[in-house]
Order: structure tokens, then sequence, then C-alpha cells
């Protein structure tokens, strides 16, 4: 876990924060942790985090998801997600990581090294959509902080009802009578308006 704090208080954050963590090793809920002692030190904690995304791409295709349900539901989700992982696509790796104040969860699964790119690629579509169903039966959402785009365009179509995406297209049309902004986002063309 990564922690970052900050306050316009006279608050005794690192103080505080050491309280917590002692307490939490104490009770068994953490093994180990290092506080940064500088503002080089933190900068090079969170290029950890960020280094994730490049890492994940040097090794070529990844499943990524940005999904979010309700914080209760963390827990459930990733093991869920993990565990249909492990059953249905063995030699694939799970990572989960994400926001813990939001619910938003960023669940990847990294093929088999040497897996060709195209099966991969096929394998990971049906992964995807595990995971887009194991969150809705959550109650969760298939797109958070990334939003819906291209990419989740279908999926957004699947689950709106039909009087939400004619209203969405109405307003679209009102405003882009051609379509010719941000074409693909979010919705279909012109020609599915109805």
């Amino acid at each position: 876990m990564l922690i970052r704090l900050s306050t316009v208080t006279r608050l005794t954050l690192t103080e505080m924060l050491e309280n917590l963590l002692a307490e939490a090793m104490e009770k068994g809920l953490a093994q180990d942790a290092v506080l940064a002692q500088s503002d080089r030190q933190a900068a090079r904690f969170w290029a950890l985090r960020e280094g994730i995304v490049e890492g994940h791409s040097k090794r070529g295709y990844h499943v990524r998801s940005d999904v979010s349900v309700r914080l209760g539901d963390v827990p459930r989700l990733v093991a869920a997600l993990e565990a249909m992982l492990a059953q249905h696509y063995p030699g694939w790796i799970s990572q989960a990581y994400g926001h813990m104040g939001d619910g938003n969860i960023h669940f990847n699964a990294l093929p088999p090294d040497g897996m060709a790119q195209d099966l991969a690629r096929e394998t990971g579509a049906g992964i995807e959509a595990r995971i887009f169903d194991i969150t809705l039966s959550l109650s969760g959402s298939f797109s958070a902080e990334h939003g819906i785009g291209r990419t989740k365009a279908g999926w957004f179509a699947r689950t709106s009802a039909p009087d939400r995406l004619d209203l969405l297209r109405r307003i679209k049309t009102a405003f882009d009578p051609d379509w010719r902004m941000n074409p693909g986002c979010l919705l279909t063309g012109p020609e599915d308006a109805a």
C-alpha cells in the first residue's frame, strides 16, 4: 500500500502515521513499512507505482481494466476476479491495485510468457468480459476513472437503457449534427440513432 498524506493544518501527520503503522504491525495487519524521509524518497516510491503500467507494456499485451464497486465490496470483487482467473485461465498472472478511498480497482491479467499475441488478445477478450460481468454482479461499474471512450462503448450500449441511449444520441445530434466530434466514443454513429 502506498500512502500520501498532506494537511493545511498543524497536524502531526508523521507521528499519526507511525502510530497507525505500529498498531497495524502489532495486530498482524502489516508486516513491514517504510516512510519516506524526503521529497526525493517519496518521488521514488511513487515512481514504482507509476512504473507498473510501463512495465506491463514492455511485457506485451495484457488485459487492463478500470472497474469500481462500493467500498465494502472491494475485497469480494478482488477475490472473485482472482479466483476466476486462476480457475479458468491458468498461467495468467493477476494483479489488482487501485484507490482505497473510492472503490476503483485496476484488475490486470498478464498472459503466460511466450503466449502468441493473437491468442493472448483473443483470450484477453474473454477475460475482460468476465471481469465486467463479475463487477456488474456486485452492482459495480465496468468503467471508473478512465471513462468509456471507444474501447467500452459496446459495454455502455449493452448496459444502458434504450431510452437513455436515445436521449444521449439526440443531445449529441443537437450539438454535433454530422457526428464529427470524437466519433465512435461513448455512442455509436448517427446511423444507429432512432
